[in-house]
């Protein structure tokens, strides 16, 4: 089983994702949590250290996915960058 972790500023894209995890890989990816900020989306990447991460690229204002993962430096896990920007797509 994946663990995976979900880090999205918008909680209709987290349910909406999620949603879609159990309907197509419900016994592949176990999804053990989601996060609405770029900084509890950190801590939990470090408490964790999650299989896959969902991330989405533009996580507020302040923050993009590739400033948190700068933060983590070295990671061992896989990484699908989620976005509605098309300027990311």
């Amino acid at each position: 089983m994946i663990r995976a972790l979900i880090v999205d500023d918008e909680q209709h894209c987290i349910d909406h994702l999620a949603s879609l995890i159990e309907e197509v890989v419900p016994d592949k990816v176990h999804i053990m949590d989601s996060f609405s900020t770029a900084r509890d989306g950190l801590m939990a990447i470090q408490k964790y250290h999650p299989d896959l991460i969902f991330l989405d690229v533009q996580l507020d204002r302040q923050q993009t996915a590739f400033e948190l993962l700068q933060e983590l430096g070295e990671l061992r896990t896989e990484i699908i960058f989620t976005t509605a920007y098309e300027k990311y797509a």
